[in-house]
């Protein structure tokens, strides 16, 4: 018995002693020959064995899990209008943009629960046991400004809300 020895360079595979070169995938390469099979113009066929370890796949990137019977508020936060004269058709540079506002969750009798701070891209999350919140923005300022938002929140879920605040450009 020969054995016959393959070299990989990139995406070429050489056979030992020869000037030819052919596109190989990735693998290894055997093949044992007896001096009868094989000669100067013979051709051998081979098989390419995929590798015995693959590289493991990219983690897949998964959302934290929610505790079971998790409930609260989520949404977006956007402040329009941006331009001072709103143009038809709308302006595309002048829509709504996402505003990261400071937001007060509170109880109907005003008692706050809790504050949270909108996203750069205005998306927030409160995590709220069931019940009825009135949410505010936290800055006491004249503009931008937010009507009073009231919201139910029920067990085991989340409520979704836009809020819309008011630039103050006219």
């Amino acid at each position: 018995m020969k054995k016959v020895f393959f070299i990989f360079i990139g995406s070429m595979l050489m056979m030992g002693g020869c000037q030819n070169t052919m596109p190989a995938a990735r693998g290894t390469l055997t093949q044992e020959v007896s001096q009868q099979q094989i000669s100067q113009e013979s051709t051998v066929s081979l098989q390419i064995q995929p590798p015995s370890q693959s590289p493991p796949p990219a983690p897949v990137p998964t959302p934290s899990p929610r505790p079971v019977g998790a409930s609260g508020i989520r949404g977006t936060a956007t402040i329009g209008p941006t331009c001072p004269v709103q143009r038809i058709p709308p302006d595309p540079t002048c829509a709504d943009k996402p505003y990261a506002a400071l937001l007060n969750f509170s109880t109907q009798s005003g008692t706050l629960v809790k504050q949270v701070q909108a996203k750069g891209d205005g998306s927030f999350e409160a995590a709220l046991p069931a019940g009825v919140y009135v949410i505010t923005q936290a800055e006491g300022k004249i503009y931008p400004r937010l009507s009073p938002q009231t919201v139910t929140v029920k067990q085991d879920q989340y409520t979704s809300i836009h809020l819309s605040f008011d630039s103050g450009i006219r």
